[in-house]
């Protein structure tokens, strides 16, 4: 059995969760005996566990064990949507038996026996939070939802469910046994994405073939090196149109373009719009002086004033 799912001879039984779409966030790091789903929906967080960071985006998640040290930050990236579950193991009672879920299902019997551990990072069928084990995630939060009225059978089954879908993911990945290439290769971007790159470096740098590593980006990106590098780059442009006053120019020599034209071109085609429409439409005014009002976000996460003096 792996470190996923604590002590033989348990019942996982859900005790804690959310469904939330977070600006900022920052969860320092703690640890638990239960444990632990973090699915990103949409967006893009980063979750450090025992010393390593994972940047997740939508359709990626974490499975952690019990007693594992773990942090979730929102808002580097811009805004993320995420699930989150968290199971305790019981030795009886109500509960899924995930001895008898591993007999019934093979496919979890080899997550439950080999998973590894403490932590598994996964991608969902579809890679964009509307995957099978998304929608899994989705039906179980809301049975758990209902409260009073809540179903501990249906409860079970559903958590079942999940963790048949769950154990899918690394069978569905198999065939990208390169994997420690993609991710040695997402490392070397992030150190140097404002920098000039190519298809080569990051392969060089990853200790693979470029043209094995374009595949495995395909096989779990659904797209190429360098329209990752793109996508990562178009990402910070907008939370930077968003949250500072930086002309498009120097965003775009920030960012890691020669020229503001191919910067605008590569920008529209990621967002359908050019940069000033994106700024126009979601930006804010970074301006440090507010008057004599503060902006004050409601439920609904828009912002509205609030006047300090008369």
């Amino acid at each position: 059995m792996s470190g996923l799912f604590g002590p033989a001879d348990v019942r996982a039984v859900p005790i804690a969760y959310y469904a939330l779409h977070l600006r900022e966030f920052d969860m320092q790091i703690h640890r638990h005996p239960r444990g632990e789903i973090m699915y990103t929906v949409s967006g893009c967080c980063r979750v450090t566990v025992s010393g390593e960071e994972h940047r997740l985006r939508g359709g990626q998640f974490v499975l952690l064990g019990p007693d594992v040290p773990h942090r979730l930050r929102i808002g580097e990236d811009g805004a993320c949507g995420i699930l989150n579950l968290e199971y305790a193991f019981e030795g009886d009672g109500p509960g899924a038996s995930l001895t008898g879920l591993a007999q019934r299902s093979h496919a979890f019997r080899t997550l439950y026996e080999t998973g590894g551990g403490p932590c598994l990072v996964l991608v969902d069928e579809s890679g964009d939070g509307e995957g099978r084990v998304g929608r899994a995630l989705q039906d179980l939060i809301a049975e758990l939802e209902h409260r009073e009225q809540r179903d501990p059978y249906l409860v079970e089954l559903l958590f079942e469910r999940a963790m048949i879908e769950i154990s899918r993911c690394p069978a569905r990945d198999a065939r990208g046994a390169g994997m420690g290439y993609v991710r040695r290769a997402k490392a070397y971007i992030e150190e140097h994405l404002f920098e000039e790159i190519d298809v080569a470096s990051v392969a060089a740098a990853a200790g693979v073939n470029h043209s094995y590593l374009q595949t495995l980006f395909s096989r779990s990106e659904k797209c190429g090196v360098m329209a990752y590098v793109n996508r990562l780059r178009m990402e910070h442009a907008a939370f930077l149109l968003v949250n500072s006053n930086m002309k498009v120019t120097d965003i775009a020599f920030q960012v890691g373009f020669s020229s503001r034209q191919h910067f605008g071109y590569t920008f529209e085609k990621y967002f359908h719009m050019r940069p000033r429409q994106y700024r126009t439409l979601r930006g804010r005014s970074a301006d440090t002086d507010t008057g004599q009002v503060q902006w004050v976000m409601g439920e609904d996460g828009k912002y509205f004033q609030y006047r300090l003096a008369k």
